[in-house]
């Protein structure tokens, strides 16, 4: 008689174990004049988590760690390049966007049925954001260049749920209220003609800081 194959077995995460999970998340939402432009050419990121399990309490496990996060909106950049650049002519015109963040991540996870598949978490992290609008005019007569950037720190809490595909691998779902501080915009325009400086600006100033809900799905692989 032939018996059924086991069940993956699914655990906790616990000290000593290391967390690596990659995946997608929002930015979040820009306050103030042209904020919604800036917000949504960066609204996805790739996202890069690593995490290590500290010190055990009963049921629940505390960890610590560091987070990245680098987005560029391709397909915006390409809608850009057919409808807007393709009416300039006798010049090249490039427009682009970017995001990058960087975090220190603090988690703590809830398991109280270790050998689950669903582990609850809560977790707070602080860290670095910036986000850059771009144009580049290159003519025949006359060249320009703008550039426009807000940087910002990140003060977040999110709770989440880790779905245990198996013994090592997993599925992430997190949402997390993210509250921006001493956030700074900075631009600059630079106009030549003929290599003649017709217009050079630059300025800078504190702004209202990004904030709001952001939500995070990612894959996981524990190791330890």
């Amino acid at each position: 008689m032939d018996l059924p194959p086991p069940q993956p077995e699914t655990l906790a995460f616990e000290a000593h174990e290391t967390q690596l999970r990659v995946g997608l998340g929002t930015t979040p939402r820009v306050r103030g004049k042209g904020g919604a432009a800036v917000w949504a050419t960066g609204l996805w990121s790739t996202e890069l988590d690593v995490h290590r399990g500290l010190v055990e309490f009963g049921p629940m496990t505390l960890s610590a760690g560091l987070g990245a996060a680098f987005g560029r909106p391709y397909v915006v950049e390409g809608f850009s390049a057919r409808v807007v650049e393709s009416r300039v002519r006798w010049a090249d015109l490039d427009l682009a966007a970017w995001h990058w963040g960087a975090r220190g991540i603090g988690t703590l996870h809830m398991s109280p049925n270790p050998d689950g598949r669903w582990h609850p978490y809560t977790q707070w992290s602080v860290g670095p954001q910036r986000m850059g609008l771009s144009a580049v005019y290159d003519g025949v007569v006359v060249d320009g260049e703008a550039l426009y950037t807000l940087t910002s720190w990140q003060a977040e809490h999110g709770i989440g749920v880790d779905v245990v595909l198996g013994r090592q691998s997993l599925l992430s779902v997190e949402a997390t209220y993210s509250l921006g501080m001493n956030a700074r915009k900075e631009s600059s325009t630079a106009v030549t003609v003929k290599e003649w400086e017709l217009l050079q600006t630059a300025s800078g100033k504190r702004t209202a800081a990004p904030r709001g809900w952001t939500l995070s799905v990612a894959f996981g692989r524990r190791f330890g």
